[in-house]
């Protein structure tokens, strides 16, 4: 539902802070998902170039069927790879957690939270 709606899914391991004072925080239950605008880089798929608006033409052997179909099944996007870039993620779970902390909701500074500190960790991984 929330792909055809424009949305898709981030694959690393999130831990979201305390929504609610005396709550804990939330490991192994979430999806952490970003809408697609066009202010979201990407790249044609089977590219190795930078980002950009170029097409790509088909042909009609059959490995690059096979590489189509390939396509077809990462990316739904007319042929486009999305990226989120690593600082844009990381500035928003940061926000995310320091606002935790803030509002009482957490009891340390994130960057002293195990969960928060292997978040970011796969994030710089990546």
């Amino acid at each position: 539902i929330y792909h055809k709606m424009g949305f898709r899914l981030l694959d690393f391991e999130y831990v979201m802070p305390p929504l609610s004072l005396g709550w804990d925080k939330l490991k192994g239950v979430l999806l952490l998902t970003v809408y697609l605008t066009p202010h979201i880089p990407w790249i044609p798929l089977n590219s190795t170039h930078t980002a950009t608006t170029t097409t790509t033409t088909t042909t009609s052997t059959n490995k690059d069927k096979d590489k189509d179909k390939d396509a077809k099944r990462a990316s739904a996007t007319s042929g486009k790879y999305y990226y989120l870039p690593s600082v844009l993620l990381r500035n928003f779970i940061s926000s995310q957690w320091m606002h935790s902390f803030v509002s009482k909701r957490l009891g340390s500074r994130p960057d002293e939270d195990s969960d928060f500190r292997s978040t970011i960790e796969q994030i710089e991984l990546r």
